[in-house]
């Protein structure tokens, strides 16, 4: 990554996970019934980020969690 701009993740990828189940069970709801909103994507999914030299920006963790466990939809920012 170009060291002129400021991380992709505020987050560590063990939080993003832990976010989102804690989140899910706050609410006592299945993942099948979940809707995902992230600012960054799952990797792989729309994220080469043309301003940090075409690398994938995604989310490794956020990718896993969705191949698992198979949210209804999630719905992502802009790269």
């Amino acid at each position: 990554a170009n060291s002129k701009f400021p991380p992709v993740s505020y987050h560590s990828e063990s939080q993003v996970i832990e976010h989102i189940e804690s989140s899910r069970s706050a609410i006592d709801i299945k993942p099948k019934h979940m809707v995902i909103v992230s600012h960054t994507p799952p990797v792989g999914c729309h994220d080469i980020a043309i301003r940090y030299g075409f690398d994938r920006i995604g989310s490794p963790a956020l990718k896993k969690y969705t191949d698992e466990q198979k949210p209804m939809a999630v719905l992502c920012g802009h790269v």
